[in-house]
């Protein structure tokens, strides 16, 4: 059954929407996908096919939605942020880019990130990916470590968004060709994007913590 999953979501990829005709359904398996990729990036055991940057970190997949409307509920979020919270995290990566042009966050959204960051939690989030045109939440609240994504080159790419607060608390990380798990297969993939580059930096920054420990 994962195999037969695995194959009709590279026909996807292919532009065959018709392999899965239920856009929720779509929708749901891009998410899942989406969040194996990232979780490997950071965590990814040895002598698996994607070997994480901090593979013995200690990881709570905390799911926010199964549906592109899901995606963006600030109830859904903010309920993920303050359950990271409850269970002892150090980071909280947060995949979600809730667009904005104000720069401003639903109240509970604001409301969990700054009660992350009083219990000294380091928040991660992508910049996002368009061209500049808006910025995300919560990349773009007070604190929050906003990664950008650069080309194998070291240039940014230009549809990794940038400006206002993204000058002062952003960083850029490798976001070209980033090898990442796919679920049901053996068989990994390489993604571009500040999703891609965001874990990098996770990643990283869970190894430093590994390392203080230690």
């Amino acid at each position: 059954m994962l195999n037969t999953t695995v194959n009709l979501w590279r026909k996807i990829n292919d532009t065959n929407q018709a392999a899965i005709p239920d856009e929720n359904i779509r929708a749901s398996l891009h998410l899942r996908f989406h969040a194996n990729h990232i979780i490997s990036t950071i965590c990814g055991q040895p002598d698996s096919p994607v070997e994480g940057i901090a593979p013995y970190a200690t990881v709570i997949n905390i799911p926010i939605a199964y549906s592109s409307e899901d995606f963006i509920n600030p109830l859904n979020l903010s309920r993920a942020i303050s359950t990271a919270i409850e269970q002892g995290a150090n980071i909280i990566h947060c995949a979600a880019c809730h667009p904005t042009q104000s720069g401003l966050a639903h109240e509970f959204i604001d409301k969990a990130i700054r009660q992350a960051q009083e219990n000294n939690i380091l928040v991660i989030a992508p910049a996002g990916n368009d061209k500049g045109e808006c910025w995300c939440v919560p990349a773009v609240l007070d604190n929050v470590l906003t990664v950008g994504a650069m080309k194998d080159t070291g240039e940014p790419f230009k549809f990794s968004n940038f400006g206002g607060k993204y000058a002062s608390q952003g960083i850029l990380a490798p976001g070209e060709n980033i090898l990442g798990a796919q679920p049901g297969t053996d068989e990994p993939i390489r993604k571009k994007g500040t999703s891609c580059a965001a874990p990098i930096v996770t990643g990283t920054a869970a190894l430093t913590i590994l390392s203080l420990v230690v």
